[in-house]
């Protein structure tokens, strides 16, 4: 694919933009032959930002210029072939000079749009080599982007849509790339201009200024204009000395103020003069440079009434320090005093800007009904984000070769919703959002009128819900890397933004504490992570002895899963504390010393899973071995059906009473019951039997038995703290098996 001719596809990224894993992670692809395979991957973030209910999805059209000008030149191989290892194969250089993202397909919200967390912002598929290439880079364009664009939104929402708010942190932002990204998506939040004069150059934002201090602070009063005359604004008439007519109304303004002539600055004067001169059509007064009231206010209202005696209008004054509020209220009380006694009354109303350091507390205030600021300008509070500086987007893997993928982690928060998707908003009778829902893109779209059964995320419970409309909510905008349909103007993002932001009811508008919007997944897919969470058993295989656990035995142990629907550790749903009861699995005991292994940090089995909670001696979620016979209840053990293997008892030093025992391990292999017991290292086949008589078992699965023991077993080397898997003491091997190994008590 021929690289767009777009000047602003390279600025806004470059392919090298990115870490180095990925460049490592593409050999490593490329190397196992899977440089072309089918992937999909989401952009979304997981926790809405600045403890809002809401995010403005922003960065799309620097995402998509990104993507369609993706290549690699020659000089950013040769630095890959510097930093990958020596002996790396000249042909995987040779395919990343080829490669390009003519195979790239993007799905994505529009800019503007509300977004949620889990809500994917972005869909990229292709090949698996370069959609894995492209995380880095489009991370970096939608994260930053998305949260200006969402703090200039809550800044907004502050201020209310009367106040004019200006972006000036282009000085305090990190570097000329953030700079230029904050000017533009704050202003699709819902600024109305910003100061940086590149942003209006490249993005069509409106730019405005004023001057500072130090363009005041460099005059003294002595500067003598090379051309003090000025023009009537309506071109007829004779030119006057703007600085002499200035002095003139200086007395005048003087007397209505009850000031000495001689206070105001002369060096401030004459700068406003100078400023005047050059914008006679768009003059403004900065005021507090050495006294508001005194100096500044003063030397404004003479310029600005010798400017209106030639038919020209002062825009405006800014205040930068002090208490803006009260300043903006007491300049506005002269203002309109000044008004009346010379018969001016735009004056009255002309607009007052303020700026310095302001931020979400201080933006209300100056926002408060009276407080008679017009224009507010804001730098650092916007362009540094200070109350969440990151918004903490992901990009993962969702699918490979049409294949779903899942990041389990130890950390639910981090898990992954697996599979392709396909995501709509929910809408009620009066156009209020309901929820949204994430679904597998398989699936037929929710229909309005129809009841739906969703699962709320963050519940264990499914809800109803019967919409008036439905919208979808992912929109193709590169298909096999051309582009499907214009992208929107920034203008038009940014109104398409505030008509979004309308449309949230007032309780996840709410900037404090607001009311979580709901995402949701639809059965199937709720069905999928559930089969998904449960099914990739990870294999383990121990190399030592631990605590009884004999090198050689390889053993399948599932994640903890929460049960939906809790029973009591009694119940026939469940089986002791360590998980629900289900047909044909094994809830083994794995005893050390005595005690179960019910916790990773157990000194025992320092290896294994968390079992259940609570826990006795032994570790968090350990219990203590206790005797249960194959049939009824005993102290310490779990209840068995009749007809559960005889004989089966579970011995061990000072158990307790008590029903169910929690267990660190999941202990599988399918059987004509749904299950058998898993494969020991003793040379005879575990026996099938049925699943019923398996979840019986419950903690009696493995034990410790004391050489010479029950159940036929002795150990041949006397060891009187022998310890063993003991399959045959539960029925499942012959009494006479071997000993598989030695642990001393």
């Amino acid at each position: 694919m021929a690289a767009e001719q777009d000047p602003e596809g390279r600025a806004a990224a470059r392919p090298l933009l990115t870490d180095l894993y990925q460049a490592t992670m593409a050999l490593g692809y490329w190397r196992a032959g899977r440089a072309q395979e089918a992937a999909e991957f989401e952009l979304f973030f997981r926790r809405c930002p600045f403890g809002g209910a809401f995010a403005l999805a922003a960065g799309l059209r620097d995402c998509v210029r990104f993507v369609r000008a993706f290549r690699l030149t020659d000089a950013d191989v040769q630095f890959l072939a510097s930093v990958l290892p020596p002996d790396t194969d000249p042909a995987f250089f040779q395919h990343l000079r080829a490669l390009d993202c003519s195979g790239v397909t993007v799905r994505a919200l529009p800019e503007g749009s509300l977004a949620f967390p889990s809500v994917p912002l972005l869909q990229v598929s292709g090949p698996l080599l370069v959609v894995q290439l492209l995380e880095t880079p489009l991370l970096c364009l939608v994260g930053y982007a998305s949260l200006i664009a969402t703090n200039a939104a809550r800044l907004r929402l502050i201020a209310g849509p009367e106040k004019r708010l200006l972006e000036l942190g282009l000085r305090r932002a990190q570097g000329p790339d953030g700079g230029l990204t904050a000017s533009t998506y704050s202003y699709l939040g819902g600024f109305d201009g910003s100061s940086n004069m590149l942003a209006g150059q490249l993005r069509g934002v409106p730019v405005a200024g004023t001057l500072a201090h130090s363009f005041i602070t460099s005059f003294s009063g002595t500067e003598v204009p090379p051309d003090p005359m000025l023009a009537p604004a309506a071109g007829q008439g004779p030119r006057v000395d703007l600085a002499a007519c200035v002095e003139t109304w200086l007395e005048r303004v003087c007397g209505h103020l009850g000031l000495g002539v001689q206070e105001p600055h002369r060096g401030e004067r004459a700068a406003f003069v100078a400023y005047a001169l050059a914008f006679p059509r768009a003059f403004q007064g900065l005021l507090d440079t050495y006294s508001v009231q005194r100096s500044g206010l003063p030397n404004f209202l003479a310029v600005a009434l010798a400017l209106e005696e030639l038919g020209y209008q002062a825009v405006g004054v800014r205040l930068d320090s002090g208490d803006l509020l009260q300043q903006a209220q007491e300049t506005r009380g002269v203002f309109r005093t000044v008004a009346d006694q010379f018969r001016v009354p735009w004056l009255e109303s002309i607009p007052i800007a303020v700026s310095n350091n302001i931020d979400e507390q201080e933006l209300a205030r100056l926002s408060q009904k009276g407080s008679e600021v017009n224009v507010i300008g804001i730098g650092t509070s916007v362009v540094t984000c200070p109350r969440q500086p990151s918004l903490g987007c992901v990009y993962k893997l969702v699918s490979v070769g049409g294949q779903p993928r899942m990041k389990l982690t130890e950390d639910p928060e981090k898990q992954t919703l697996p599979g392709s998707k396909a995501a709509f908003r929910l809408l009620g009778s009066d156009g209020a959002l309901l929820l949204d829902v994430l679904q597998l893109a398989e699936e037929p779209p929710p229909q309005a009128g129809q009841e739906l059964r969703v699962w709320p995320r963050g519940t264990q419970e499914s809800c109803t819900v019967r919409p008036v409309h439905v919208e979808p909510l992912l929109r193709l905008w590169v298909q096999q890397g051309q582009l499907c349909e214009p992208l929107p103007s920034l203008a038009e993002s940014r109104a398409f933004a505030q008509q979004s932001l309308s449309r949230l009811s007032p309780a996840h508008r709410r900037l404090e504490q607001p009311a979580l919007y709901q995402v949701a997944l639809s059965e199937k897919l709720r069905a999928l992570v559930d089969r998904l969470s449960a099914e990739p058993a990870t294999h383990w295989t121990p190399r030592a002895s631990h605590g009884g656990l004999e090198s050689g035995i390889s053993m399948r142990v599932h994640p903890p899963r929460e049960d939906p629907s809790p029973a009591r550790a009694d119940s026939p749903e469940f089986l002791g504390r360590g998980g629900p009861r289900r047909p044909g699995v094994v809830h083994g005991c794995l005893s050390g010393r005595g005690w179960l292994c019910g916790n990773a940090g157990d000194s025992t089995h320092p290896v294994l899973s968390p079992g259940g909670p609570g826990g006795a001696a032994g570790g968090p979620g350990a219990r203590p071995c206790a005797r249960a016979a194959g049939t009824g209840a005993q102290p310490g053990g779990v209840e068995a059906p009749a007809g559960g293997p005889a004989g089966a008892e579970h011995t061990g030093p000072g158990a307790p009473s008590g029903r169910g025992v929690s267990t660190a391990a999941t202990l599988t292999a399918p059987g004509p019951g749904g299950s058998r017991a898993l494969a020991w290292p003793e040379p005879e086949p575990a026996r099938e039997w049925a699943g019923a008589g398996a979840a019986a078992l419950g903690a009696k699965g493995l034990s410790q038995i004391p050489a010479g023991g029950t159940g036929g077993h002795s150990c041949p080397r006397g060891d009187a703290g022998c310890v063993r898997l003991r399959g045959c003491h539960m029925g499942l091997l012959p009494a006479s098996s071997p000993c598989a190994g030695h642990t001393a008590t």
